[in-house]
């Protein structure tokens, strides 16, 4: 009621300031925030916001953070009756007071209410309060609260673009490396520096512009603020520079410590969520250079996934996603029994959790059996959850996953998969033409030991088809040879149908273009083309094998495989050769020139039989 009184406003609006204060973290507190706004407080107080008396509209602001602080009902009332206005304004007149409660009560209307972010934002307070931040003479309480403030306006749509382009990034990219400054005024200022860089690349580079001097002074506040919220925004920062900086931004903060600071503020609960994504996005772009994983990160990463709810957890499966490529991290995985909450986050709601839980899965299994081994028997149940996890999922991203994690159980064990179902739903990802799964779905089957009436079925709901026009498709198309190769072993159907929809000369295109080729990969894929082209030459009544072989001039590259490859390739070409029985003497002749030692070794391999017989064969044409 005073407050509204020309004569006892000023000391009205005093009380009410120092009685919000003093009561702002006590139980009394819900008390005074109730009897404030059941007497129209707000109105009062606003009115004061406007008054030509500085020093008034200074305990206005004051009064007005202290009741919007963590008071929703305030903050969206004091922003319905022009607050937000009021206080932009007040910021703008440049007076010598009232600029850090008003910077103050600007943040608190915004913590925790995306209605009034977006408001502000449009108001004009980013040029406000920047205005603020970057002027030393507003004083250090006006600057820090302008950065706090700051730090939440940035959530506002566009926000990031508009701050940037007003000389946000680099103004606080000045301020934290100020060794002058500050430690709390650098530490909140990175808050608004993490929020800036988050998923923004531009920012980003904008950041490092100036040199690597911004990664050591966040480092540095990481280290010796001693205050929790201070290190997990330098640490948030960091890790979005990581994140959208690239591969030498992560490998210039991993040489000035990253990877240890990062682990420092583990045993923080507050500051988990920058710690689990600043390692993650250090090990995504720089591996693990020189530092050793602990099993205490592994265990914290693994205890974080159980709730899907907590802001952690996401942190925590991309780190896991990250760490289980890694040969020697997967059984460290296993120990923290990683496998459960993994399969449980594939029926989250969340998209995100999905791909990543899927994702990490697929990585712990991809390329090594012992690791197979050990989820079938801590999970036996994993191809049923997969496979109906598959039944439901529509993001292809998920889907490719999924199915990843299908063919590595598949490569250990086909029984379990074959109970679940899992033939016929990777024949479903196969037969739809936009899937992003075809790829690992033939390598499903690929690896799948499948049986005479499952290859009727395959055939009958036209996989075959499908897997030969995936052979022109250059990410699926080894995969596609290796299935084509396991579908056709010992079935004249499949061999027909294949050679039908044109599959001999799509397989010598992709030996062709594996030819002279070093990178990672290729002899696998060559190795998968040569097998899926002997197993058709086996039922070829037309040559169509051969004249792919000759009209596509990769019989060289054949014979090369033969005589130069030591593991199961040498056998697949020649039982390649040994199947193109039309083939002439003088083409083979001319490719076994000198060859007659490693003709001679590989035949010391083989067991008695046909194709040790045409080996020998062989030695005789050299």
């Amino acid at each position: 009621t005073h407050l509204r009184s020309r004569r006892l406003a000023a000391p009205a609006v005093r009380f009410l300031a120092a009685i919000s204060t003093t009561t702002l973290k006590s139980e009394l507190r819900k008390q005074v925030v109730t009897s404030f706004l059941l007497a129209d407080g707000i109105g009062a107080l606003l009115g004061l916001l406007a008054a030509a008396d500085t020093v008034v509209a200074t305990d206005a602001a004051a009064t007005l953070s202290n009741f919007c602080f963590q008071a929703l009902e305030v903050q969206e009332c004091a922003a319905d009756r022009g607050a937000i206005q009021l206080l932009i304004k007040l910021l703008k007149q440049r007076q010598p007071c009232g600029t850090a409660e008003a910077c103050l009560a600007l943040w608190h209307l915004q913590v925790g209410c995306p209605t009034n972010i977006t408001a502000a934002a449009f108001e004009g307070a980013g040029e406000a309060l920047l205005a603020v931040l970057e002027n030393a003479d507003s004083g250090l309480s006006a600057r820090v609260n302008a950065a706090g403030a700051l730090m939440m306006l940035v959530a506002a749509p566009g926000m990031q673009d508009e701050l940037a382009r007003l000389g946000a990034v680099v103004a606080c990219c000045g301020i934290v490396a100020d060794p002058t400054q500050p430690t709390h005024f650098r530490g909140q200022t990175a808050g608004t520096l993490m929020n800036l860089l988050s998923g923004h690349q531009e920012n980003c580079c904008k950041a490092v512009a100036g040199g690597h001097e911004i990664i050591a002074a966040l480092l540095e506040i990481i280290r010796s603020s001693g205050t929790v919220g201070l290190e997990a925004y330098a640490a948030g920062a960091l890790a979005n520079m990581v994140a959208c900086g690239g591969k030498d931004v992560a490998k210039a903060a991993a040489n000035l410590g990253a990877w240890q600071a990062f682990v420092g503020l583990i045993s923080t609960s507050q500051s988990l969520i920058e710690v689990f994504a600043g390692l993650a996005n250090l090990v995504q772009h720089v591996g693990l250079l020189n530092v050793e994983v602990d099993q205490d990160i592994i265990e914290r990463a693994v205890v974080s996934l159980a709730d899907e709810c907590d802001p952690v957890c996401i942190q925590a499966l991309t780190l896991c996603m990250n760490l289980a490529p890694k040969v020697s991290l997967k059984a460290r995985l296993l120990k923290a029994r990683a496998v459960e909450p993994l399969l449980d986050l594939l029926k989250s709601n969340n998209e995100t959790l999905r791909e990543r839980a899927a994702g990490t899965l697929a990585n712990l299994l991809d390329g090594h059996a012992e690791t197979v081994a050990t989820v079938y028997m801590q999970a036996p149940n994993i191809a049923k959850r997969t496979v109906q996890a598959l039944e439901t999922e529509y993001l292809g991203t998920v889907q490719r996953e999924l199915a990843r994690m299908l063919a590595a159980l598949a490569s250990r064990r086909s029984e379990p998969l074959r109970k679940a179902g899992a033939i016929g739903i990777l024949a479903c990802l196969l037969q739809d033409p936009g899937s992003e799964a075809a790829g690992e779905a033939a390598l499903g089957l690929m690896n799948l030991v499948l049986r005479g009436p499952e290859r009727e079925k395959l055939l009958e709901c036209g996989v075959v088809e499908r897997l030969v026009r995936l052979l022109g498709d250059g990410r699926a198309s080894g995969y596609a040879a290796g299935a084509l190769a396991n579908l056709a072993a010992g079935s004249a159907k499949v061999a027909c149908a294949a050679l039908s929809a044109g599959a001999a000369h799509a397989l010598a295109k992709i030996i062709d273009d594996c030819k002279g080729r070093d990178h990672a990969g290729s002899e696998s894929v060559m190795e998968w083309a040569v097998g899926a082209l002997g197993g058709l030459a086996q039922h070829d009544g037309g040559g169509l094998v051969l004249a792919a072989v000759l009209d596509g001039g990769v019989l060289e590259p054949i014979m090369q495989m033969l005589l130069h490859n030591r593991g199961m390739g040498q056998e697949l070409a020649l039982f390649l050769v040994w199947s193109l029985r039309e083939i002439e003497e003088k083409e083979l002749r001319c490719e076994l020139s000198g060859a007659s030692e490693q003709l001679h070794r590989l035949c010391s391999k083989l067991s008695i039989g046909p194709l040790r017989d045409f080996a020998f064969r062989l030695t005789e044409l050299c």
